[in-house]
């Protein structure tokens, strides 16, 4: 396994929804990788662990319809 193979089935690592046999060529690569692989998924482990424990909080109606509206222009400025 090579970093791009990892870094394309990284999510289903982190989501553990890997078959074992996959599970192994990850862990072999990682403690075999020359590149920031394991920095990556150190990374990732702490931001999930720092989303999960935030408290959560509700956006305001007025700034979800602008981010909303926001997104909807680059949609139709990017397909046309």
């Amino acid at each position: 396994m090579d970093c791009r193979e990892f870094l394309a089935i990284l999510s289903d690592y982190l989501d553990e929804e890997l078959d074992s046999s996959i599970c192994d060529e990850v862990e072999k690569h990682l403690e075999e990788c020359q590149c920031s692989c394991l920095s990556i998924v150190k990374t990732f482990r702490m931001t999930i662990e720092l989303y999960q424990s935030s408290p959560s909080e509700d956006v305001p109606r007025e700034d979800h319809l602008c981010l909303h509206h926001l997104l909807w222009q680059r949609w139709i400025e990017e397909d046309f």
